[in-house]
């Protein structure tokens, strides 16, 4: 997961809704957790 993150912090993001790119790393991250754990 760090991985992802690094990669995704350095460079902003096209003109999209931060709270919107926050919603969905926080979803892509709960959902790998999720299967982490399982």
């Amino acid at each position: 997961m760090s991985n992802l993150t690094l990669q995704m912090l350095p460079e902003p993001v096209e003109p999209t809704d931060p709270l919107d790119e926050l919603d969905d790393l926080l979803r892509t991250g709960v959902q790998r957790l999720k299967l982490n754990w399982l």
